[in-house]
């Protein structure tokens, strides 16, 4: 079974935890303070698990780099995205495209995602959790690991 560990990146960092048979070991959201920090805790975080898997990053830049470099060094297989691709491909447009609160309709969503993938919801999930959440399972479900998911998606699908 793949592990697949999602990241919303960032110094106040989102992560959540899959297995490719759709269950949510784990999710959480930790800040570091800085970029040095985070830099210093990426290979912890990775070489926790027994044997590499998928790693999914949601956004870019100079902390993007440092999870990629570090995830090669540890054998991770890589898959970058963007909000807006899980967003697509998640969630009808038409709840999110105009929407004021895009942090608390990934809240909504990330938390039936959690009840579906086995892990219970203690109180309100933070945003960069959510979406660390909302990125893995799109990656799960693009790759076909998926086929059953937690709601009804839309028509629209990335390729």
């Amino acid at each position: 079974m793949t592990v697949l560990l999602s990241v919303d990146l960032g110094v106040k960092t989102g992560l959540a935890c899959w297995t490719s048979n759709g269950k949510l070991l784990w999710y959480r959201s930790q800040n570091y303070g800085s970029t040095e920090r985070l830099k210093r805790a990426i290979r912890s975080i990775l070489v926790q698990f027994n044997e590499p898997g998928i790693l999914v990053l949601e956004g870019g830049g100079r902390i993007s780099e440092l999870w990629i470099t570090m995830a090669v060094r540890t054998g991770w297989t890589i898959e970058t995205l963007h909000a807006e691709e899980w967003r697509l491909n998640l969630i009808n447009q038409s709840e999110w495209q105009y929407c004021r609160d895009l942090k608390g309709l990934s809240v909504a969503y990330a938390t039936i995602a959690c009840h579906w993938g086995s892990q219970p919801v203690a109180g309100v999930l933070n945003h960069n959790t959510a979406e660390a959440i909302l990125a893995g399972l799109w990656i799960l479900i693009k790759n076909g690991f998926i086929t059953n998911p937690p709601w009804s998606l839309p028509v629209y699908r990335s390729k």
